[in-house]
């Protein structure tokens, strides 16, 4: 009390408003008397079911996918891949043209004003191909030069190459 003393009014005051504030808070942790009663009443039972019994579908027939496959979903253009002959079978099966294999190339640039673009295509021994529209590389034609990449059809289907992004190898903090 002495402490308060040598206080001026307006800090003394200051003072109990803080401790009454304090006093306050503190209340709010202590529970409620009423909360006892909630000792005296009785705990609902859990109903414990039995689940149901799954009945299970049969397949659809085969016959019923034939439309899925022959749209795939994973070919842009959701043309079936041109069937293969397997090595040592007498004869092509497709009597379109050997297409060469898109793994080999990437492509590393594209130039253009919007009307005639070039594509910088890079093959895997080193080689630069200059690609515009109508050009062929390995049986494949290049059908437009774009800003999203290099469109390019052969044997019924059609394949987009672009140019690839690069990857963040930085490692987060």
């Amino acid at each position: 009390m002495t402490l308060l003393r040598t206080l001026g009014a307006f800090d003394r005051v200051l003072v109990w408003l803080a401790v009454g504030w304090l006093g306050i808070g503190g209340l709010a942790f202590v529970p409620s008397p009423w909360s006892i009663l909630d000792a005296f009443q009785t705990v609902p039972l859990i109903e414990i079911r039995k689940a149901p019994a799954l009945a299970l579908e049969s397949l659809p027939s085969l016959e019923r996918f034939d439309v899925i496959a022959a749209r795939p979903l994973f070919n842009p253009d959701r043309v079936p891949d041109p069937e293969v002959s397997p090595a040592g079978a007498a004869g092509p099966v497709s009597s379109g043209p050997v297409l060469g294999d898109l793994s080999a190339y990437r492509v590393v640039g594209i130039a253009g004003d919007g009307v005639t673009n070039i594509a910088l295509v890079l093959k895997s021994g080193g080689e630069t191909l200059r690609l515009k529209k109508g050009d062929s590389m390995e049986g494949w034609i290049v059908v437009e030069v774009g800003a999203n990449g290099v469109s390019i059809s052969g044997g019924g289907r059609k394949q987009i190459l672009t140019i690839p992004k690069a990857e963040n190898r930085q490692e987060t903090p």
